[in-house]
């Protein structure tokens, strides 16, 4: 029995299976390895095996860098003889670098011609349609850069070979493709008399696939007979419109959306809208099949932006009306759903469920990454003056907005996310009833749903503030709803693997000193950050973190909390004992020169800075070389006696005795930057802002001082206690004192300057 078990070799890797010196000698390319690039890539060509020959036409752009003439010449040859007997992969590989030397303009059009041309001809009748396709990519990136005269010898001849109905159907789908880019690259006169024909033909095709692929080119032919385009071309378009087959009328609906721009509003008026009008009723009819619903959906909002400036008000709430009925599945087909399948059972409502549909989930994605194009288009509705109302938004769309928010299904709701900012910048000073919905959406529990909102955080913020619904002077509940929401939102952020998205989550919140009070910010985000500092540990997250606590120091109006925070970054970064601390804090450097001046930097950031020239660890020193030039600069502009460019040299003078290699190397180049740096243009603007925030802070600290007397003269036991001032009395006061140097300034700091001490 044991025997039995042995034979098994459950256990024993396999033998390897170790080549003979022959077939290793058949591999190597021998002496060919001392030749130069091209001579050792004509000699794999010859005699390499496949996966080398791939290898060598993979890198033929790079080669014709390097040799032009003589990788036309050569190699191009050797390419071309393998695609006669050539593998799929082969072709792939030939194909995929012909389109790019094409996109690098590699080539020149007389070249292409004779080394290229009647190679990608021949390869687009190969017997495998991926192959064929990949090879007909290749012709209409080629059919951009040729002349004319060669488009009409050699290629619109096989175009219109190939449109023959005696053709396969692959082959006219292909022809369909061919006319469209030919239209473009052709003149006028050329389009008509040898183009226009085929699409005629091709457009009256018996076959679906082929009559759908032609009306998808219309629109490339819509330009050059323009002139001609409502005798010539709204004819065919109209006929695919009225076509039995749900296919060709969706290849319809993308040719009139794509031609919006390029016709006239009187083709728009009475062709174009009762057209668009006809495709959505047929969609809405037939919605249960799910037939063309994602097409009309994804381009919906640009169908009734380019439709616009013909429509009346009955027509844009119509349009308005049926985006509803597609956001909303078609209550009444969805009703029929869940009737026909309830007779069924529970889980088979569930399954049959167009909620759960992929067709209708896909429709509602494109509805809400639709919605700020929607919402444009609806602005006019209900005045009659095109201004901007938000009245139907409110009563009509706004309900939709909601439910997408809502969605149980992550993509919708990350679709709407990721729109969310423009929503916000669309809707302008009434975007404020839709801050429940952005909060919501930062509470959300999915990663990709945080993904879509976190980059825009920012965006919408500030349409927010700059619509008053934060304000940097007063702390309401919206201003504490939105710090849970954050808070919540970081959480989440915090329990995923995405050290990217941990990243961007804290760069955004620099745009809180917009729209919230710094002593707020002092007290709920400042000690999150710093706390945060040293829970994560990717080293980009924790740069991002300080460069937020920085932006929150410098427009801090408390001299105190300014005064911490500095401090913080200084003693646990630049002063740890941890190495890893103190590269964080180097690498912060750069943020800390970006935004403080010169000034700043040389009284509070300056010494400390300097002193880690010094530190025993090699790294620090290393990282610390880049920055020299800089740290001399800043210190060669003191006005004083000078003690700070005595360090620099001091320090500098310290490198002659530097040990390790890799710093001894960088310290060369160092050498060679230390009088070539120069200190940023915007610096002198930096400056007068940190004085007037300097002011500011001060001011604060003088009106806490002012109510502290008042508090003591009112203490029991004064005779006659002094009237107590007024907070307005006070407000004005303190205004009106800086209210000759705070204007003109920028926004960001504007912002922040106004506020003033509660």
């Amino acid at each position: 029995m044991s025997d039995d078990f042995v034979q098994f070799n459950l256990d024993r890797p396999p033998k390897a299976d170790v080549k003979s010196n022959e077939q290793m000698h058949c591999h190597s390319v021998g002496k060919a390895e001392e030749y130069p690039p091209l001579e050792k890539a004509v000699f794999i060509m010859m005699i390499g095996e496949e996966i080398q020959k791939l290898s060598v036409i993979q890198n033929i752009p790079e080669l014709m860098k390097e040799d032009y003439e003589g990788c036309l010449s050569k190699i191009i040859p050797k390419m071309n003889q393998g695609l006669v007997q050539g593998s799929i992969e082969y072709h792939f590989a030939a194909s995929k670098s012909v389109q790019k030397i094409l996109k690098q303009n590699a080539i020149q059009p007389v070249h292409f011609k004779v080394h290229f041309l009647n190679t990608v001809l021949k390869s687009m009748d190969n017997k495998d349609p991926d192959t064929a396709n990949t090879w007909l990519d290749t012709l209409l990136d080629a059919i951009k850069i040729l002349k004319e005269d060669v488009i009409i010898e050699d290629i619109l001849p096989v175009a219109e070979a190939k449109s023959r109905h005696t053709e396969p159907v692959f082959h006219r789908v292909m022809s369909c493709r061919m006319l469209g880019r030919i239209a473009e690259c052709c003149s006028t006169y050329t389009v008509q008399k040898c183009v226009l024909g085929s699409v005629q033909a091709l457009c009256q095709d018996v076959e679906r696939a082929v009559r759908a692929a032609m009306c998808l080119q219309l629109a490339a032919l819509a330009r050059p007979l323009l002139a001609s385009y409502e005798r010539d071309l709204l004819p065919l378009l109209n006929d695919c419109v009225n076509d039995e087959q749900g296919e060709v009328r969706a290849a319809a609906y993308c040719a009139l959306v794509q031609s919006l721009s390029l016709v006239n509003q009187d083709i728009l008026k009475q062709s174009f809208l009762p057209m668009a009008k006809k495709i959505i009723e047929q969609c809405l009819q037939t919605v249960q099949d799910g037939i063309f619903l994602i097409d009309l959906t994804e381009q919906y909002g640009s169908l009734c932006l380019g439709l616009e400036p013909v429509m009346k008000e009955q027509d844009k709430i119509w349009f308005a009306e049926a985006y509803l009925k597609l956001a909303d599945l078609a209550s009444s087909i969805q009703m029929k759903f869940k009737e026909r399948a309830m007779d069924r059972g529970r889980m088979h409502a569930q399954a049959r469920s167009p909620h759960n549909n992929r067709i209708f989930v896909d429709s509602r994605v494109n509805c809400a990454l639709n919605m700020p194009n929607i919402i444009r288009f609806c602005r006019g509705i209900g005045t009659g003056t095109g201004t901007n109302n938000s009245a139907y938004f409110t009563r009509n769309i706004y309900p939709l907005m909601c439910m997408l928010c809502s969605d149980s299904q992550f993509a919708v709701r990350r679709a709407i996310a990721s729109v969310m900012h423009e929503i916000t910048a669309t809707l302008g000073k009434s975007n404020g009833f839709i801050l429940k919905e952005f909060i919501k959406l930062l509470n959300d529990d999915s990663e990709d749903v945080l993904q879509a909102l976190i980059p825009n955080i920012k965006k919408c913020l500030e349409s927010f503030s700059q619509s008053e619904n934060f304000s940097p002077e007063v702390v309401d509940d919206k201003s504490i709803e939105l710090t849970r929401s954050l808070f919540a939102c970081e959480s989440e952020v915090l329990a995923t693997y995405n050290w990217r998205l941990q990243t961007e989550y804290f760069k955004q919140l620099e745009v809180l000193t917009r729209c919230l009070p710094s002593s707020f910010i002092y007290t709920q985000f400042v000690q999150l950050l710093r706390k945060r500092l040293f829970t994560y540990r990717t080293v980009e997250c924790r740069v991002a973190i300080v460069r937020t606590l920085l932006v929150f120091l410098r427009y801090n109006s408390n001299m105190n909390q300014r005064t911490d925070i500095r401090n913080s970054i200084i003693t646990d970064l630049c002063c740890s004992k941890n190495f890893y601390n103190r590269s964080i804090y180097v690498r912060s450097i750069r943020n800390i020169l970006e935004i403080f001046s010169s000034t700043y930097f040389r009284a509070h950031f300056f010494t400390p800075t300097i002193a880690l020239m010094e530190v025993p660890v090699a790294n620090i020193r290393f990282m610390m070389c880049d920055l020299m030039p800089m740290m001399k600069c800043i210190a060669a502009h003191e006005k004083n006696n000078g003690k700070l460019s005595a360090a620099v040299d001091a320090a500098i003078e310290k490198t002659k005795t530097e040990r390790d290699r890799l710093v001894l190397e960088h310290i060369a180049a160092m050498n060679k930057k230390l009088d070539k740096v120069k200190l940023d243009e915007k610096d002198s603007s930096k400056l007068r802002e940190e004085k007037i925030l300097d002011a500011i802070a001060a001011n604060a600290n003088d009106v806490k001082t002012h109510f502290a007397n008042l508090s003591a003269r009112s203490a029991p036991g004064m005779r006659n206690p002094p009237k107590s001032l007024d907070a307005r009395d006070l407000k004005s006061e303190t205004s009106s004192r800086y209210s000759d140097s705070r204007s003109g300034y920028s926004s960001s700091s504007s912002l922040a300057m106004s506020r003033t001490p509660r």
